[in-house]
């Protein structure tokens, strides 16, 4: 199931992710972009694999992305936010047209360590989701 858009284009294009406040710089983001390119499976240029493999330990990224990703991340490090904006690529980019029928609701499920974790991540997808205009 090839998507028109990835994430990192969503979060590059000015229109989508890419008006975000967080994303008027992207150069604190390039380590985030690499773990986001490695879930994914998008490609990675040289400096790319350079960052994962210092990070990482691993010689080469997973083929075709990951289904479950664990990252050991300090407070402040962006893990709610990144969470939020992985849901809404998620729920607005990838088609799922070929898995349901006529008839069925779709949702997307973000998963949080209890109630506060959760409202603050739903927080960020609905801010996330009403900042870009179209």
């Amino acid at each position: 199931m090839a998507n028109a858009i990835t994430i990192v284009d969503a979060i590059k294009n000015r229109r989508l992710f890419g008006c975000l406040p967080r994303f008027k710089s992207l150069d604190t983001w390039t380590a985030w972009l690499v773990v986001l390119k490695a879930i994914f499976g998008l490609p990675m240029t040289a400096d790319d694999l350079a960052i994962f493999q210092s990070h990482t330990g691993r010689v080469s990224p997973p083929l075709g992305g990951s289904k479950e990703t664990y990252l050991i991340i300090g407070r402040r490090g962006g893990k709610s936010f990144i969470s939020a904006l992985v849901t809404c690529f998620i729920a607005c980019f990838i088609d799922f047209s070929p898995f349901i029928t006529v008839g069925e609701t779709l949702a997307v499920m973000c998963l949080a360590k209890d109630k506060d974790q959760a409202r603050i991540v739903f927080r960020y997808v609905k801010a996330i989701l009403n900042h870009i205009r179209t």
